[in-house]
Parts: C-alpha cells; sequence; structure tokens
C-alpha cells in the first residue's frame, strides 16, 4: 500500500515547481534591481567618462614604448597603423563596454542595493556633482605630492637600501 496517493504526489511536484519557480524568478529579479542600481552608481559617477578621459591619453603612453623610428625603419603610416591597432587591443581588453559587466559585478559583490542607491543619490546630488567635478584636480595634486614627497625622500631611500644591503652581504 502506497502512503502517498499518486494524484497527491504530483499535486506536491507541481507545488515544489511552481515554489522554486517563484523563488528563483523573485531572486533573477532582486539580482536584476542591483545590477541596475549598480549600472546607474555607474552611470551617475561618470566612470564611462573617466575612461574616456584616460584613453585619450594612451597614445601618448602607446608612443613612448615604441622604440624610435630609424631612417630605414617603419613609415608613418605603418606606425600610425600600428598606434590605431594597440588602440583597438586595449579597448577591447579594458574598454569601458568590455569592463561594464565586470563593474557591474564588482558593485554588486561590494554594495548592497540600498548602499547603491544611495551613493547614486549622492552623485546626482549638487554635492556629489562638485565631488564628481573636483576630483580629477584632487587625483592630479595628490599624485604631485607624492611625487615630491618620494622625490626628496629618495636620496635616503637609497642609502638605507645600499646600507641593507652591504649588511647583508658582510652577514654571508
Amino acid at each position: 500500500m502506497a502512503l502517498i496517493s499518486m494524484s497527491a504526489c504530483r499535486v506536491l511536484g507541481r507545488t515544489l515547481i511552481l515554489t522554486g519557480f517563484l523563488f528563483g524568478s523573485s531572486l533573477w529579479a532582486q539580482d536584476n534591481t542591483k545590477a541596475a542600481a549598480a549600472e546607474a552608481l555607474l552611470e551617475a559617477s561618470r566612470v564611462k567618462e573617466m575612461m574616456e578621459q584616460m584613453y585619450a591619453q594612451m597614445p601618448q603612453m602607446i608612443a613612448g614604448l615604441m622604440p624610435p623610428r630609424s631612417p630605414d625603419g617603419p613609415s608613418a603610416e605603418q606606425m600610425q597603423t600600428l598606434m590605431e591597432r594597440a588602440l583597438t587591443f586595449i579597448d577591447e581588453r579594458i574598454g569601458y563596454e568590455t569592463l561594464k559587466p565586470d563593474y557591474i559585478e564588482l558593485y554588486t559583490d561590494t554594495y548592497s542595493e540600498e548602499d547603491l542607491v544611495a551613493l547614486t543619490e549622492f552623485m546626482e546630488s549638487p554635492l556629489g556633482q562638485r565631488f564628481l567635478d573636483k576630483t580629477p584636480e584632487l587625483m592630479n595634486n595628490t599624485s604631485l605630492l607624492v611625487q615630491e614627497r618620494m622625490g626628496d625622500a629618495m636620496p635616503e631611500l637609497l642609502e638605507l637600501m645600499q646600507l641593507e644591503f652591504e649588511t647583508m652581504e658582510a652577514s654571508q
């Protein structure tokens, strides 16, 4: 004698399937709204714009990596083609559209949906806009400060490293 009738099994099975579907759909919807909140924060915080400014400097950086042109070397046109290929390569690997899904994942892993919404609201506020407007200048000034301090400290650091090296050699 069966403990549960076949019709009861069917009802139970349908209930479990429906519950799983509804629960799964609910999780997907939560993840989807959290991803949308992360995307809104990316937009509000001007990540794409900042990356485009960084990419505008890429040709200079790439040119610095290239060997000096010799008279019998590649032509200016060939060098330009190489530059374009390098920029395309970089854009395909680390361009905004390529990294955007990763950014969204990082943001959703790091922040709650409530935090993402609050951060977006801040970035869209007048204070948030001033913060974003002044961030490049602040970062530049910070970089200059660190370079200056490191330049001042470099002779002492080199001397310290030399003394440590000599001490290590003497102890062997």
